[in-house]
């Protein structure tokens, strides 16, 4: 078998190199699988030859993903030097994810090394943190590029003799789910251009109302957020409590599935009047695999059919411009008609209002259900949010 080499690699243009590993790679790598594969073919890749082994090295520390601490004490070694003279590579380092993709195998930030790995990659702009206990906040503000902050399933300590250090954050995206925190973590001041806010589950690591939580995060940022997501728990304190929104375009919203026998699933809605949506994006509701006798897509489909049929409009969607629903129809079972009239009606409604209405779509050939619950549950909001600020 012929083997490539330096001395017979093809001298491709540095750009089609460029395009051809970046067309061989995973689609996307939000499993611990599609990252294994992907770092797999850059190591490879980088045997070819010289050339490619600097185009597969820039790909391969773009983005890091460390699952253990064997792993974090190598990538440390790394990094600082102590293996080869290639200290260039830490500014190649764009974004960081540290523990397991799902499911709740925990590791400890110093096990992971989290401290030294923030000081060493300060120009990451997405941090990613799944299931990591004993987190110290103040630590990531080393990272003065950083963009995104992602929690999931982890646990804030406030850190010995250390206090939050007098710098600002550039973070512009917070994400925070089914984790433990505080929320002096954040603060206005320390975040001045935080504009996108998730929160999922969280609740407070000082023993307080998870509600409380929620009320003290948005009495702090509800007047500087652009775009903000609640889930089923927050819900009541968002309808009831309403926070002083100021400059609010952009609303995520997961409901319950039985809200669509009550009637209540209107009441999300109450928004101040002086808040205008822009955008608004339905996720996949709770308990959708428990109430067989309703379908995600066909219940939001009718509830968006509604809102855009009622006259008056409701004042926060009065300027509204895109709406997402979750799922996808299904004109092939028992209610194919019913879904066929929503499709139609959906179609008309978007013509007339001037208002883009998406779903998801099928499961792609060769795409596993697996596949596409990861996009669903990792960053679908925040993907419909880049997406739309991409077109604005």
């Amino acid at each position: 078998m012929h083997s490539l080499s330096p001395s017979n690699a093809p001298q491709l243009p540095t750009e089609l190199l460029v395009e051809i590993i970046n067309l061989s790679l995973p689609h996307s790598i939000s499993s611990d699988e599609s990252w294994s594969e992907h770092a797999s073919l850059l190591s490879k890749y980088s045997l070819v030859s010289r050339i490619w082994r600097k185009i597969a090295q820039a790909k391969l520390y773009e983005r890091i993903v460390v699952r253990s601490a064997k792993a974090a004490n190598r990538l440390c070694r790394t990094l600082s030097g102590q293996y080869s003279e290639r200290r260039d590579l830490a500014p190649l380092c764009k974004s960081l994810r540290l523990g397991r993709t799902f499911g709740y195998d925990y590791a400890v930030a110093d096990d992971l090394r989290f401290r030294e790995l923030v000081k060493l990659m300060a120009n990451v702009e997405e941090l990613e943190l799944r299931s990591v206990r004993d987190l110290v906040p103040w630590h990531w503000m080393r990272c003065t590029e950083l963009r995104q902050l992602r929690l999931e399933r982890c646990t804030l300590v406030k850190g010995m003799g250390e206090g939050p250090p007098r710098v600002t954050s550039n973070i512009s995206h917070l994400l925070l789910a089914e984790s433990d925190i505080f929320a002096g973590a954040f603060r206005p001041k320390a975040y001045p251009k935080l504009t996108f806010l998730s929160l999922g589950a969280c609740n407070d690591s000082a023993g307080h109302d998870r509600q409380d939580l929620t009320k003290a995060l948005l009495k702090d940022f509800a007047p500087q957020l652009e775009a903000f997501r609640a889930d089923e728990l927050s819900m009541p304190l968002v309808r009831n409590w309403k926070p002083k929104w100021k400059s609010l375009r952009a609303y995520g919203v997961r409901l319950w599935l039985p809200y669509f026998n009550d009637g209540s699933h209107y009441s999300w809605l109450n928004l101040p009047e002086k808040v205008v949506l822009e955008h608004l994006y339905f996720e996949d509701p709770v308990l959708a695999g428990r109430v067989p006798e309703l379908n995600a897509w066909e219940a939001h489909a009718t509830l968006v059919v509604e809102l855009l049929e009622a006259d008056p409009i409701a004042p926060a969607l009065s300027s509204i411009k895109t709406i997402h629903l979750p799922g996808s129809p299904d004109s092939s079972g028992d209610n194919a008609s019913k879904v066929r009239d929503l499709v139609s009606r959906l179609t008309k409604l978007g013509e007339e209002k001037e208002v883009e209405i998406t779903w998801s779509e099928e499961v792609a050939e060769g795409e596993t259900d697996e596949d596409r619950a990861v996009w669903t549950k990792d960053d679908s909001f925040l993907s419909f949010m880049k997406s739309v600020s991409g077109r604005s």
